[in-house]
């Protein structure tokens, strides 16, 4: 019986170059490892170093913009508030001038609303005739709202034409007290011209111009109204010439 004999290799031996074989792998694949590490960390260093470069803009870019929105807001408030001040004082010039029509308002209803006004209810009209006189009466009321405390007619007749410059000459008229006169109260004057004289002017021979003028008190002072009248021969009336109120 033939026995082979097989050479075989100790096992330290195969042992040895297992680690040896282990040892060359990691000298030759750890290096990329190493490396790989090392570019990753680089990386990531450069990746911060971006990251703080870009945080550290914008917190610059925040903060100049910040400063330049709180330049523009406060720019716009003083626009603001100048165009406020402006108003302001419009409205505060425009208030006075209501103030001012106000009180213009005040001053013409109490000089012409709360006084009397005494004027004609009607024409002059023919009353009678008696003892040679024709005799006329005229109507005056108050339209006013305030009482006429004292109301005094006073008469003239002429036989040539007349103004109201004849006002300045008081001799030339009679004067009569008819008293006071309230609100929407009425009174009578009667006055009285020759019948020769009516009969003259119906002829045409003659003309007859009359002038009546009603004064009267109250509390804001004096006032009057009066009229310049001509008579008419052909239709027994008075007609107006001139009419005017004080």
């Amino acid at each position: 019986m033939c026995t082979c004999m097989r050479h075989t290799q100790p096992f330290s031996e195969k042992l040895q170059k297992v680690d040896s074989l282990s040892t060359y792998k990691d000298g030759i694949l750890g290096k990329p490892k190493k490396l790989k590490d090392t570019i990753k960390k680089k990386q990531r260093s450069w990746l911060e170093t971006i990251c703080n470069t870009v945080s550290l803009n914008n917190q610059i870019f925040l903060s100049t913009s910040l400063a330049d929105i709180l330049t523009v807001i406060g720019e716009i408030g003083s626009i603001g508030t100048a165009i406020g001040t402006i108003a302001l004082v419009f409205l505060f010039w425009k208030t006075i001038k209501q103030l001012e029509e106000t009180v213009k308002l005040s001053k013409i209803q109490s000089n012409y609303r709360f006084r009397p006004w005494i004027g004609p209810l009607n024409n002059i009209q023919f009353m009678s005739s008696n003892e040679k006189r024709d005799q006329f009466s005229v109507t005056i009321k108050n339209y006013g709202e305030i009482p006429a405390s004292n109301v005094v007619a006073k008469f003239t007749m002429q036989t040539e034409p007349i103004t109201k410059e004849i006002m300045k000459k008081p001799e030339l008229f009679s004067s009569f007290t008819l008293g006071p006169l309230l609100p929407n109260m009425e009174k009578r004057y009667w006055f009285f011209i020759d019948s020769d004289l009516i009969k003259k002017s119906k002829d045409g021979t003659s003309q007859i111009f009359t002038a009546l003028y009603f004064t009267y008190e109250h509390h804001g002072g004096n006032n009057g109204y009066g009229t310049i009248s001509q008579y008419d021969g052909t239709t027994n009336v008075f007609i107006h010439k001139e009419m005017w109120v004080d």
